[in-house]
């Protein structure tokens, strides 16, 4: 996990991906293809992230904040697009 001034990021266990999670005044969670630069998913949070991390699997990551730990499981399609949704 890195963080930098608000701002949260994690690599993927394959590197593939990077979720990114903004300020906390934009409060987005995104995950990127960072290789070409794409966003493929991206969600709003209704609370500030303090942390975020992928799990060894990679098939889910957690972000962790005042009052709330939320699981985002991301789903492959066919078209190649990456779609996530959370858990609590």
């Amino acid at each position: 996990m890195i963080s930098t001034h608000e701002m949260f990021q994690a690599f993927s266990p394959n590197h593939k991906y990077v979720v990114s999670v903004g300020s906390q005044h934009d409060m987005i969670v995104n995950v990127w293809d960072w290789r070409s630069g794409v966003k493929v998913a991206s969600n709003k949070v209704s609370s500030k992230v303090k942390a975020v991390s992928f799990a060894e699997n990679g098939s889910y990551f957690v972000t962790v904040g005042n009052r709330h730990v939320k699981f985002w499981y991301l789903e492959y399609s066919r078209s190649a697009k990456v779609r996530f949704s959370f858990d609590f």
